[in-house]
């Protein structure tokens, strides 16, 4: 009798154990899916009914949908960065002048300086008025203002517009300069992009000459040639003799 009763209740045990292991009572070892980000085996626990396990299928979903959302926001930015035209700078903080050469320095400085002078002129109401055009060849257009003739200090300033309409960018030197038969020093308008327009000035300078100062204050005569060039190559576009 007594080893019935131990047979009957070892068999009891068994199927104890055995109904337990089916419902999931049982400790199991942490799938790949319970361990957490950090590291962490996730806490063990019983498997959800139909509608929390389908819950928690809709929350790695949605989980998975954001990550892959930001690597396609990330790729699309870097893409959208490489795609920039090389010359386009949206942050002044990417204007690296330390590593820039002299000449790349002066056409900033001259650049920047032209903006100011110009926003300086839009916000005094400066109108040029009708100016006379001195050069109209080879997709460019110069036109000198005479209401913006200023002396002294020994150099006479002339305002001018360029219009580039060509297809290279260009410096348009002043060389060849005489004042009053005087040989003078001049200066044009530097770095014009191509398709750009800019309101600038030619500057005649006695560089300390006294003589030249003083035809340069009272002139009667004024010759000059204007030489175009290709900034990127130094080729000549085209040269324009002018006499006022």
């Amino acid at each position: 009798m007594k080893k019935l009763l131990c047979l009957v209740l070892a068999t009891m045990l068994l199927c104890a154990a055995g109904s337990a292991e089916g419902f999931g009572l049982k400790e199991r070892r942490p799938a790949a899916g319970d361990v957490s980000l950090g590291g962490e085996p996730a806490a063990t626990e019983a498997p959800a009914d139909g509608d929390a396990a389908e819950e928690n299928a809709e929350n790695a979903q949605q989980t998975l949908d954001d990550l892959l959302g930001g690597l396609a926001s990330g790729g699309s930015a870097e893409e959208s960065a490489a795609q920039q035209p090389s010359g386009m700078v949206t942050d002044p903080r990417l204007v690296d002048i330390a590593n820039m050469d002299d000449m790349q320095l002066n056409e900033l400085a001259s650049r920047i300086s032209r903006e100011l002078e110009r926003r300086a002129m839009e916000e005094a109401g400066v109108s040029l008025g009708e100016g006379t055009v001195v050069v109209d060849q080879d997709g460019v257009r110069v036109t000198l203002y005479e209401a913006t003739v200023q002396f002294g200090d020994g150099a006479l300033r002339i305002g001018a517009t360029v219009e580039n309409g060509s297809d290279r960018d260009l410096s348009l030197d002043v060389v060849l300069a005489e004042i009053n038969g005087l040989s003078v020093l001049g200066y044009g308008v530097y770095s014009v992009y191509a398709g750009e327009t800019v309101t600038d000035y030619i500057l005649f300078d006695a560089e300390g000459d006294e003589e030249v100062a003083a035809a340069l204050a009272a002139p009667e005569s004024l010759r000059f040639t204007i030489w175009a060039y290709d900034n990127g190559t130094g080729e000549t576009y085209f040269t324009a003799d002018i006499t006022l």
